[in-house]
């Protein structure tokens, strides 16, 4: 077993497996099985189109590639993909060798990598071609790295037949770890198991219902938690997978009428871009019949915009990398649509909310949602500090979320206690990005927060006590940092001191209701 699992009880995963939801199968299996039930289904990039078994020769073949690079069982690499084929079937073939990988989106920089390579162990850097630049800089970094991999370079070597030998991967092992934005610094590591991913696979399929014939197209990021849910249940269900390798609507758009796409998956700022380049587009996007719209609580407005300017349905759905996902039937009236958030995909799945002193509230009640279930994580990998105070000793994960529980199960987000940022669906922890920039020389002090903002969600807000610095100072020393680029404040606005409460502590209530104010002066010069 990995030590840096927290695992389930042995009871509690004995009723998961009791119950069906856990089955003794792994990430590999699990796709060779796919390949042998539906031949005829397609993994498509823009560049390359596969039938599932063809896919799994792929797959085979970066297998016997990360072998003889010198890549065992058990070793951990740092995956860095853009949204490639060759990056998919690297998670893949990890899952074919017993190697764990950690996903890292392309918009990462050296300062994440670093922290992933120093908490994981990593010694191998894989990355699609695009971001082998950021993985060489972190390698060198790094005495303890021993190779930087280029996935299409993997492919690009002899074709042999596979290894003989590959240790058989445990269906109760960490398949991959995803990164989920923290509050208290630099993010979190989750470990997905193969048995648990593969069911929460299943649970979107049956509430999306997909079928052989569904085609869905990945626009957001493949090494988000978000893209692999509705890749592993849109392939759990025989259809066909096609990548998009920007979410740009002039391209998407291309794809979705070369293949026929049937279903999508977007944040709601993306679904504002497509709504406004669809009028007029010259594409036939006429095939597309339902987007699910996620990643933050989007406005009735974009919602309802969406599915008149691209004429197809619309559903809401909500998830968190450590776990918990809900979904709306793809076929909800209006109202029904626009209500809530969705329903938690199992009846395994467990949901508490308490009020400030801990106690359940009502249903309607505004409360904090707690969870556990066969999906969620019990804990952060590692030696997590967070697991003390985000996991309780009964296995309840503290979401930080507020919400609204309905009588039927129904979840409505009304906001979050804990000082996160949601940019787009990137989740920017307002800690990491005080503590990169209390390193600039011209900062005495600053306080980062979220502000409301139109297309993104929520903007990234700086109060800076210092110098005069405007926004572009401040993006070109986070870049400098290492430190992605959605992490940049969008506005500066300088103060004289931070506020703070009675009790010494920095007032963010007071600094977010600034960052609100139509009235407050700042820099936001790019």
């Amino acid at each position: 077993m990995d030590n840096g699992l927290v695992d389930w009880p042995a009871d509690v995963a004995s009723k998961y497996v009791k119950a069906g939801a856990w089955r003794d199968e792994n990430l590999y299996e699990w796709l060779v099985r796919g390949a042998d039930c539906y031949p005829e289904s397609l993994i498509c990039d823009g560049e390359r189109q596969l039938t599932r078994p063809e896919f799994v020769a792929v797959v085979d073949r970066m297998a016997n590639a990360l072998h003889r690079a010198g890549v065992r069982a058990g070793e951990h690499v740092v995956l860095q993909m853009s949204n490639q084929i060759s990056g998919l079937a690297c998670l893949f073939a990890c899952a074919r060798t017993g190697v764990v990988p950690l996903l890292a989106i392309p918009q990462l920089g050296t300062h994440e990598l670093l922290s992933f390579i120093d908490r994981t162990g990593a010694t191998t850097l894989v990355a699609t071609p695009d971001c082998l630049e950021t993985c060489r800089t972190a390698g060198a970094a790094r005495p303890a790295v021993h190779r930087v991999l280029d996935t299409s370079a993997l492919l690009g070597g002899p074709d042999t037949e596979p290894e003989p030998g590959f240790p058989r991967t445990a269906p109760d092992s960490v398949a991959a770890l995803l990164v989920s934005g923290g509050t208290t610094g630099l993010p979190k590591i989750v470990p997905e198991v193969h048995r648990a991913w593969l069911y929460l696979g299943r649970c979107v399929a049956d509430r999306c219902r997909f079928d052989p014939r569904s085609v869905y197209l990945i626009a957001m990021p493949l090494a988000h938690g978000w893209a692999m849910c509705n890749l592993l249940a849109v392939l759990d269900a025989g259809g066909s997978l096609v990548i998009s390798p920007t979410p740009a609507p002039t391209v998407a758009f291309a794809l979705i009428a070369r293949y026929g796409v049937t279903r999508t998956g977007l944040n709601p700022s993306l679904a504002a871009l497509w709504a406004d380049a669809a009028v007029g587009t010259p594409h036939d996007i006429s095939s597309l019949r339902t987007a699910l719209i996620g990643g933050s609580t989007p406005a009735a407005e974009v919602l309802i915009g969406f599915g008149k300017a691209l004429n197809c349905g619309v559903h809401q759905g909500f998830g968190m990398t450590e776990g918990l996902c809900g979904i709306q039937p793809p076929d909800l009236p209006q109202d029904r649509m626009l209500a809530d958030q969705g329903v938690p995909l199992s009846a395994l799945d467990e949901l508490l909310v308490i009020d400030e002193a801990g106690d359940p509230v009502g249903p309607g009640e505004v409360g904090q949602l707690l969870t556990r279930g066969p999906y969620t994580i019990r804990g952060y990998y590692g030696e997590d500090p967070n697991n003390s105070t985000v996991f309780t000793a009964d296995g309840w994960y503290m979401t930080g979320d507020l919400v609204r529980l309905d009588a039927d199960g129904a979840v409505s987000f009304e906001g979050r206690i804990k000082n996160q940022i949601n940019r787009g669906g990137e989740k920017v922890s307002e800690r990491e990005v005080e503590e990169l920039l209390r390193r600039h020389p011209g900062i005495r002090d600053v306080a980062v927060v979220g502000a409301p903002d139109d297309r993104f969600g929520e903007a990234v807000v700086a109060f800076v006590v210092g110098e005069d610095l405007s926004q572009s100072d401040l993006g070109r020393f986070l870049v400098a940092a290492g430190a992605a680029r959605y992490k940049i404040p969008t506005t500066v606005h300088p103060l004289a001191e931070i506020p703070l409460t009675p009790v010494g502590r920095v007032n963010k209530l007071e600094l977010r209701r600034l960052a609100a104010s139509p009235n407050l002066i700042g820099d936001d010069r790019e």
